[in-house]
């Protein structure tokens, strides 16, 4: 098998509707879905693409930082260990008070608060689409 997530912004690939690869992946429980998307994610993270792991247990994450921060990876990978660090990571555990509202911050603000709130989300996301706009173009 053959995978290559930015092949459809290369390539004149009929039906095509985005220049922006997104994947889902479905399945039986058991069946590989999470340890696919673990190796999807790492290839592409790893080629220097805007990546984001929703990683609802940190098991992705803590892997990943048990591993970088032994003595060994960081003298044979130096440049690797800071390329791992700057993942993007969105952790779920509700046992944690800074992911309280992570999907839906909105919720538990007031009124006012909300609304900026909701206003700052659309700015950001109309400019993420904006840089990534700007370096297809590129």
């Amino acid at each position: 098998v053959l995978y290559n997530a930015t092949v459809g912004n290369k390539e004149d690939i009929a039906g095509k509707i985005t220049k922006n690869p997104h994947i889902i992946i479905t399945g039986a429980t058991g069946q590989g879905k999470s340890f696919l998307a673990q190796i999807i994610f790492l290839s592409v993270a790893l080629q220097n693409v805007k990546t984001l792991y929703v990683d609802p247990k940190r098991e992705l994450r803590n892997h990943y930082m048990e591993v970088i921060n032994t003595a060994e990876f960081q003298e044979l990978y130096p440049e690797r260990k800071r390329q791992i660090e700057s993942f993007n990571f969105v952790t779920l555990d509700s046992a944690i008070p800074a992911n309280h509202g992570v999907l839906d911050p909105i919720v538990v603000l007031d009124k006012d608060k909300a609304v900026e709130v909701a206003k700052n989300m659309l700015e950001f996301l109309l400019q993420a689409v904006d840089d990534v706009s700007m370096d297809q173009k590129t």
